[in-house]
């Protein structure tokens, strides 16, 4: 039996008659029952930092640094502000107008507090070094290996 193949002839409902479906989630229920299903439950996102990992979450830049000083004002022009906690209404105007003469402490401020969310719940804080890069909430910096990875399972339980 291939469950792949049951299960998307179970989503084309319309193409199947009422007993077809019941013998086919009777298939499949004989097919899990009898050990065809063995997730690692191991791997299963359980934490936030092992929620984001297993989503794919991963560091990822955001602006590139050929935008220059015009970073900060991008940034505030691109992003989603409600999807962006820790920035102020006064931070958001500020970082418009690349003339103010608090822009760079503003733009400072935000890289240090700001934390944006996606659509998937992951939690992403800032970092610029040039590029301005989104590190998922929970990474940590490897001094061993110069990137970012995520703690092991030991480390997150401490």
């Amino acid at each position: 039996m291939d469950p792949n193949a049951t299960i998307a002839l179970i989503a084309s409902t319309s193409s199947l008659a009422a007993y077809d479906m019941r013998e086919h989630i009777d298939n499949l229920r004989t097919w899990i029952s009898r050990g065809g299903f063995h997730p690692d439950w191991s791997a299963y996102p359980v934490g936030e930092a092992r929620y984001q990992r297993g989503v794919g979450a991963d560091r990822s830049v955001f602006l590139s640094d050929a935008r220059g000083i015009y970073i900060p004002r991008d940034f505030a022009r691109t992003v989603d502000h409600a999807r962006v906690a820790g920035v102020t209404p006064e931070q958001w105007a500020d970082l418009e107008n690349e003339d103010s003469e608090s822009y760079w402490d503003t733009w400072s401020d935000v890289v240090d507090n700001a934390i944006c969310t996606d659509d998937l719940g992951v939690r992403y804080r800032l970092e610029q070094d040039g590029d301005l890069f989104i590190v998922p909430t929970g990474m940590e910096w490897d001094d061993d290996n110069e990137e970012y990875v995520w703690p092991s399972d030991e480390q997150e339980a401490a």
